[in-house]
């Protein structure tokens, strides 16, 4: 009976165990820098000193403004994040291409040997009338794949449109950023006489 017991509790925390040791910890998502303001809630309107107008840079096709120098550990981060996500998603698809090949040979060995199977107990046109109705009812291993393949592909369309996009509202605020050093440098020739123009690079304050 003791035995029996133990049979009974190792079959139950053996899977369990597995499964806790396969489990992977769940990473940590880059959020907003606490107490930071976005990056599209410019331009300042208010500002001290001279306004310094970001200019818009680009890591790999992700758009990002250079606000000042050095740049942002945070930002610097947060680029190396999106682009080991986006290096992790193509060698994913990679090896998907590799394997949809595979796999179109053993979907072609399975169709092979079922037609072998249906020819043994009737002829070649009963056969393939059975391999047309077998069609839609097995998609073999090729479909799994192509699906992920054209997931994989979406994601990388989303991606690349939701970057260009972003580079465009970046441009917006470049041109108002612009437009506001050029109206503050007349109101300061007008008011002191004053001599300094816009500046790229950070912000004043």
């Amino acid at each position: 009976m003791a035995d029996g017991q133990r049979d009974v509790v190792v079959a139950v925390t053996v899977p369990q165990a597995r499964k806790e040791h396969r489990s992977k910890p769940e990473r940590p998502k880059l959020g907003p820098w606490p107490g930071a303001t976005p990056v599209l809630a410019r331009p300042y309107r208010n500002i001290s000193g001279l306004r310094r107008i970001p200019r818009l840079a680009s890591a790999n096709g992700i758009p990002f403004l250079r606000i000042k120098k050095p740049q942002s550990s945070f930002l610097s981060l947060l680029i190396r994040s999106k682009l080991k996500t986006r290096q992790r998603r193509r060698d994913k698809l990679d090896g998907m291409q590799i394997a949809k090949e595979e796999a179109a040979l053993e979907d072609q060995w399975d169709d092979m040997i079922a037609q072998l199977k249906l020819a043994s107990s009737g002829t070649a046109k009963a056969a393939q009338r059975n391999r047309d109705r077998r069609a839609p009812i097995e998609p073999g291993y090729v479909t799994p794949i192509a699906s992920y393949i054209s997931f994989n592909q979406l994601q990388h369309t989303k991606e690349r449109k939701k970057n260009q996009q972003m580079a465009r509202k970046m441009m917006d605020i470049i041109d108002q950023e612009t437009e506001l050093a050029r109206q503050e440098e007349q109101e300061r020739q007008a008011t002191h006489g004053g001599q300094d123009g816009p500046r790229r690079g950070e912000k004043g304050g």
